[in-house]
């Protein structure tokens, strides 16, 4: 029941006992109202409010009706009417009440309860649309701008217009207080504001230390400034508060790969942890048997493979690139490929539709109804894309909806669901030793885990010359802003007082930021080196971000987490990269890369190599002129650039992994 603004009469009275629950003082009021005029507007409308307090929703209405208070007051009327309705579930009818009352009257207590139905039903955009014209009326309520601000970031995450609405919205009363303060915590995180992320941080936990959301949220924002330890113990004290909290126990599995302090017998504990906490007890709700037993009775030399991907990254995203040149590479005479969407549709999700026998979205539907269309589609294998980032379904993988399952791409480290069978690798990634410290068994590829198609790009412009023609030899990295650490900061300094000649280039995702770039250039400049050595680009689109490539000589690829997908294009735009190959099987992709790409040279094994060798390089232009000259189409002729014959071995893992699971069902049936 909302509160409503009318003089002191029988409304005000009851509502005032309401608050202490004086039912039986109400009801003898309210009688002896009706029995002098039983027709009174005002009495009945108070009546329905003691109905509402009562839990008695049909009543309310019923009384509402015969009040006929819109005469009085129809925005009271047509509010109080969608109260019920929404209480008793009928939501188009309560959404309705309440579009009928803002036709007559821009009332706060309309907006704010038709703004939460639609934040409720994630219809964030139309409650933006609709909150936002009134936003000058309510420009001082708290509750208007907190919706506001919530329905914005949810539905286009407009983060200019969000800070605008948070010193209005953080004067909420308390119980909504930590939403305000995680919307202006996202606000200073996307502007890089250290200062202001700090400042968000110290409150929640100021006001909310006891709450689990709020050392996911601090994990968070210390992980993303580059501190993953300090992060690790916050995601960690969040499990401590909350056990079963998903969003805790995912941000600790990834952010563990970025440092070297967790072993890989502490990832695979931590995976475990997350299987304990959340996945046990979901599968002790929602545990669905599969039969797969339809399966064995196939024709197993003529059948084609049924093929399911998961993941929530098929968008302009690093996962899409990969996945439409596996598609269009896959033969489509051995097997059909369905795609299941767990991100809203775009332009390149679409554009995969050609090469699918189904394409879903599947956002909307719950795990188990995800499962349940999976295996009602006959899916034999199915392929998580995303292990534990953001938008992932490993629930969905636990409920096991497909014979065979396995993981690839998410993750070098294991996910802890024993439903999932395998997990896709090579010889350089996952070392002999170390495949006990997964639950899942460990395919390795013949030659990379994951080629990235390279050539799928054509007629790109290639520097084969020196970035500049001033004798400075420009180092660069363009990789996450995350993996970038004070760590990997501090070596790059050494590099830079070592090789006097040679700049460095910046350009990443967070370079649109002042903050972030005064950050960089001031932690250089406080070890003597001059700015002007410091070069910053801001980001762009995909094709300015790869001609950026021209504009360096060396690549310098962080550690411990180093890059990927950027590894794989400053190869193909023919840039010479050194890495640094660590101890956990997610701190060697730039090793597996270089080592398929035939670059073995490239790859060091401790820091000081990794400075040498990038010193010693910077110190010989007419080498660097070499590789320019020869990398890309080194890279580009070797198996780290080959989606052709990767696909077929692909294939052929499948096929592999289909044939024991028919052999062991057949024993097990036998037997």
């Amino acid at each position: 029941m909302s509160k409503i603004r009318t003089p002191r009469n029988i409304i005000a009275e009851v509502q005032e006992l309401i608050k202490t629950a004086k039912y039986e003082e109400i009801t003898s009021m309210l009688k002896i109202k009706l029995s002098v005029n039983p027709y009174d507007k005002e009495s009945l409308f108070a009546s329905s409010l003691l109905y509402q307090a009562l839990g008695a929703y049909e009543q309310a209405i019923e009384t509402i009706k015969l009040s006929e208070y819109y005469k009085v007051n129809p925005a009271v009327y047509w509010n109080e009417m969608g109260v019920c309705l929404k209480h008793l579930n009928r939501i188009e009818e309560a959404i309705n009440a309440f579009e009928k009352g803002l036709a007559k009257s821009k009332d706060l207590n309309l907006y704010l309860n038709l703004g939460l139905i639609l934040m409720d039903r994630r219809e964030f955009k139309k409650a933006a649309e609709i909150l936002e014209p009134s936003l000058e009326r309510f420009k001082d309520n708290p509750e208007y701008n907190l919706m506001l601000a919530s329905a914005i970031y949810y539905g286009y995450n407009d983060t200019t217009k969000i800070k605008n609405l948070i010193p209005a919205a953080l004067k909420v009363s308390q119980d909504k207080l930590f939403t305000a303060l995680y919307l202006g915590l996202c606000c200073a995180d996307a502007d890089k504001d250290l200062e202001a992320c700090n400042k968000y941080v110290n409150q929640m936990i100021y006001f909310f230390s006891n709450k689990s959301e709020t050392w996911v949220s601090a994990g968070h924002f210390t992980f993303m400034a580059g501190n993953p330890e300090k992060a690790i113990e916050q995601f960690q004290k969040a499990i401590s508060i909350n056990p079963a909290i998903a969003g805790a126990h995912d941000n600790l599995i990834m952010c563990s790969q970025y440092t070297e302090t967790v072993s890989n017998e502490d990832q695979l504990k931590v995976a475990q942890n997350y299987y304990t906490h959340c996945v046990k007890p979901f599968l002790e709700k929602y545990r669905i048997n599969f039969d797969f037993s339809k399966f064995k009775y196939q024709n197993q030399n003529s059948m084609k493979l049924n093929i399911g991907f998961v993941s929530g990254d098929i968008k302009e995203h690093p996962i899409f690139f990969w996945i439409s040149s596996l598609f269009k590479s896959l033969p489509k005479d051995k097997c059909n490929l369905f795609l299941y969407i767990n991100n809203p549709k775009n332009l390149f999700a679409e554009s995969l539709r050609e090469y699918t026998s189904h394409l879903n979205y599947v956002e909307e539907l719950s795990e188990t109804e995800l499962a349940t269309k999976i295996f009602n589609d006959n899916i034999h294998i199915l392929v998580d894309l995303s292990g534990h980032t953001a938008l992932n379904r490993l629930a969905t993988f636990a409920l096991k909806p497909a014979p065979v399952q396995l993981t690839w791409l998410g993750q070098a480290c294991p996910t802890g669901i024993p439903q999932i069978d395998y997990s896709i690798s090579d010889h350089f990634l996952i070392k002999n030793e170390e495949e006990l410290f997964y639950t899942e068994k460990i395919y390795k590829m013949p030659h990379s885990f994951a080629p990235y198609p390279a050539k799928d790009y054509l007629n790109l412009n290639i520097n084969r010359n020196l970035a500049q023609l001033d004798g400075n030899i420009i180092l660069g990295s363009l990789n996450n802003p995350i993996k970038i650490n004070t760590n990997v900061l501090e070596t790059w300094a050494q590099i830079l007082i070592q090789a006097p000649q040679t700049k460095l280039f910046f350009k990443n995702l967070s370079t649109n930021s002042h903050n972030y770039n005064n950050k960089i250039i001031s932690f250089f400049t406080s070890k003597g080196i001059q700015s002007s050595r410091i070069i910053i680009e801001p980001p762009s689109s995909k094709l300015e971000y790869l001609l950026s490539f021209n504009k360096i000589d060396i690549a310098l690829d962080p550690f411990p987490a180093p890059g990927g997908t950027t590894s794989y294009e400053t190869l193909m735009m023919s840039v010479p990269l050194i890495t640094l190959a660590g101890k956990n099987p997610g701190h060697r992709s730039g090793e597996s890369i270089l080592k398929n790409a035939g670059l073995h040279e490239l790859v060091t094994y401790n820091k000081q190599e990794y400075i040498n060798k990038i010193v010693t390089l910077a110190q010989k232009p007419q080498k660097i002129l070499e590789y320019k000259n020869s990398i890309r189409e080194q890279y580009l002729n070797s198996p780290a650039a080959d989606m052709q014959n990767f696909a077929l071995d692909f294939l052929h893992a499948l096929q592999y992994m289909w044939k024991e699971k028919i052999t062991q069902m057949t024993q097990q049936s036998d037997g």
